[in-house]
């Protein structure tokens, strides 16, 4: 049900100068996300008595709970913290650049009575990233280091409110630390083993040893506010090469280099991108993002966000490996070959190829803290 005092306030901010009809279409969106505090996503369109139409996303957020590894929190620092989207469309330290990163304009917050909170929020779907070309991947990261360096500049003030999340690494590895249960099952399926090098699992397993060595590198790098969740299911790109960043509910404060370690292997990991893309990406993500950076200014010595960028990009996946082993004992792969275009040797293979290159940047971040970085 439409609160209809919720949407004339909305579409007067919308346009002020227009009226609507009286008539919406109202479809649920399908959630994807694994975590909680998300209760329903709804399109609603309609159309200006004058001719024209409008549509909007209603976002409603509650603390829930579900998923063991992404329960909502009420906690204000936690990671996933139930209200943070809130609080960021309210506090103006988004990004807000026409033709560089901007998030989707936001028409309203509402608390409810049953202590929920309606988004009202610009409906993006064009130029979504999961079909961009390799070279839009890069100018999104050079977009995501102009508003990092913003921060790191001092041009902007690096916030330091109570609700932004805080250590988002240390608690992401820590929530998918159960994957490794599962570390011995799986190495006498053909699958597994005509696609998986054996001796992938061990070095994974020694960077999950290793993992205070990266969180601390990760740690004392120049600080910045991290999206935290940039990946290609919440990039979009405007018509005027802008980049649309959605879903800000993980913002917190983190290391210059963890966003975009995160955008690159994934759009390779989730088929976003062709698999023989997978060391090219990479470098051409850091690159663009190092050039952003620059773009705003900041001129200092990057090698701290390099090892940033290369001990999140190493760590962050350690658990993918232990997760292979079990998707034919779930029954995961006929929807995954279905979803992809893979088969679902295709799809280990590539995973493969990436975890191995990810494997090489936690060695890089190994070699930089050893030299003192």
């Amino acid at each position: 049900m439409i609160d209809a005092a919720e949407l004339a306030a909305v579409l007067e901010r919308l346009d002020p100068q227009r009226k609507p009809d009286g008539e919406q279409v109202v479809a649920s969106i399908g959630i994807r996300s694994a975590g909680t505090s998300t209760a329903a996503l709804t399109r609603v369109q309609g159309r200006w008595a004058d001719g024209g139409s409008w549509s909007l996303v209603l976002k409603e957020i509650h603390h829930g709970t579900g998923h063991p590894f992404w329960s909502s929190s009420e906690a204000l620092a936690d990671p996933t913290y139930w209200r943070r989207e809130a609080h960021a469309f309210t506090s103006g330290m988004l990004p807000a650049s026409p033709d560089g990163l901007r998030a989707p304009g936001c028409y309203g917050v509402f608390d409810r009575p049953d202590s929920s909170v309606g988004l009202w929020v610009e409906d993006v779907t064009a130029g979504a990233a999961t079909a961009w070309p390799l070279e839009r991947y890069a100018l999104a990261a050079r977009h995501l280091g102009v508003w990092h360096g913003s921060f790191m500049t001092g041009a902007r003030s690096l916030p330091d409110e109570a609700w932004l999340a805080r250590g988002w690494m240390r608690d992401y590895v820590e929530r998918h630390r159960p994957n490794l249960d599962t570390a011995e099952l799986g190495w006498d399926d053909p699958l597994i083993r005509d696609s998986i090098p054996p001796e992938l699992g061990a070095v994974f397993e020694r960077i999950f040893d290793d993992r205070e060595l990266f969180l601390d590198a990760i740690d004392r790098a120049p600080r910045t506010l991290n999206h935290n969740d940039c990946w290609a299911r919440n990039l979009f790109g405007d018509p005027d090469d802008g980049t649309i960043l959605i879903d800000w509910g993980c913002l917190g404060i983190g290391a210059a280099g963890e966003d975009v370690a995160t955008l690159a292997p994934v759009a390779v990991l989730d088929f976003f991108v062709p698999p023989d893309q997978s060391a090219c990406i990479l470098d051409e993500v850091w690159a663009a993002y190092l050039a952003g950076l620059r773009d705003a200014g900041w001129n200092q010595d990057p090698t701290p966000v390099r090892l940033a960028f290369a001990a999140t990009a190493g760590l962050k996946f350690y658990w993918l490996v232990p997760h292979l082993l079990t998707l034919r004992e779930r029954g995961s792969l006929p929807e995954m070959e279905r979803a992809t275009g893979f088969s679902a040797l295709e799809m280990f293979q590539a995973r493969a190829s990436m975890l191995s290159r990810l494997a090489q940047l936690a060695d890089e971040a190994r070699d930089l803290i050893k030299a003192g970085v």
